[in-house]
């Protein structure tokens, strides 16, 4: 298995305007064994170092995940040919079920406004993965530990932010930022999500393209979590495992949320990905990128978003 991968970062029109730099970072790299690993973070437009804490919030997961593989203990299990992938409840499902029915009682009963829909189904995964969190690494094989992993991602990325903060001589809140993160061996895919942005994926043995996690709204203006407001929470909830091999992999900041998601099924726009999944497949590497950039600064995108763009794409050769 052979990964094909693109990560690609622009300044929104609002940026643009100001002068100012894009602060999103994406990034990915790939280890032996057919092993991908990437990162996406998103700094908040209202903290003074975003573009540095998002920066330092990815290069610090890619570090601490490559090492942590690297360690002889922790080396990624290989299923044996026959044998059959675990499998886990489909306890997302059940939410978004759940939830949908839920909401469109509300709604038609007057008692809900159709924009709140986004706080309330974050609301509504927390409360359930508080004591039920059936696809982290409880299940997984004895030899590697995603909740660990991501755990030991997250405190290391908040000791750097507190590290600079006093460096510079300011509040922590001046490193807000969200981050995606994920490991794909040939077997599964370990991945954390705090914030917006979405990470949506096809398995190898299905056609559909999945969201792993719903972008993270709260309040009124639907804003978001970011990495420091997770620090004395557990982080088990923002991490998930699938095992069984993935074809495509897609990570976004939340600009492209309205265009690539439908908030009302929480169900990606298959429009948006299968073009993008075929475009991977049939363009060499080196090509990719200059595309990229000019679909994400093309006017089409930019007349639906004025907030920074990235994407972090993967797609798998064989």
């Amino acid at each position: 298995m052979t990964w094909k991968c693109v990560s690609a970062s622009v300044a929104g029109t609002k940026h643009q305007k100001r002068g100012q730099e894009c602060q999103d970072y994406a990034k990915y790299k790939r280890l032996d064994g057919n092993v991908i690993i990437g990162a996406v973070s998103d700094g908040a437009g209202s903290a003074k170092y975003a573009k540095e804490a998002a920066e330092l919030a990815v290069e610090t997961a890619i570090q601490l995940i490559d090492e942590t593989l690297a360690n002889e203990d922790q080396k990624l299990p290989q299923l044996e040919n026959g044998n059959s992938p675990i499998t886990f409840p489909k306890k997302q499902n059940f939410i978004s079920d759940f939830f949908n029915i839920l909401c469109d009682w509300l709604v038609d009963k007057d008692k809900l406004n159709e924009p709140l829909r986004p706080a309330i189904f974050s609301l509504m995964t927390k409360v359930f993965s508080k004591n039920q969190n059936p696809e982290t690494s409880q299940n997984l094989p004895p030899s590697i530990d995603a909740n660990q992993i991501f755990h030991q991602v997250h405190q290391r990325i908040v000791q750097k932010f507190n590290q600079e903060a006093i460096t510079k001589n300011c509040s922590l809140g001046e490193f807000s930022c969200t981050l995606i993160a994920f490991v794909a061996t040939p077997n599964y895919l370990a991945s954390m999500q705090i914030g917006d942005g979405f990470i949506v994926v096809r398995p190898n043995d299905s056609q559909d393209y999945q969201l792993l996690f719903p972008p993270e709204k709260v309040g009124a203006m639907n804003e978001t979590v970011f990495v420091i407001s997770v620090e004395n929470i557990s982080i088990e909830e923002h991490i998930r495992v699938d095992i069984k091999p993935h074809k495509f992999i897609c990570v976004s900041t939340d600009a492209l949320e309205l265009a690539a998601i439908d908030f009302q099924t929480w169900e990606p726009y298959k429009p948006f990905f299968q073009p993008l999944e075929e475009y991977m497949a049939n363009t060499p590497e080196a090509d990719i990128k200059p595309d990229i950039e000019d679909f994400l600064n093309s006017t089409e995108v930019s007349h639906k978003t004025a907030d920074d763009k990235t994407l972090l794409v993967c797609w798998n050769e064989k």
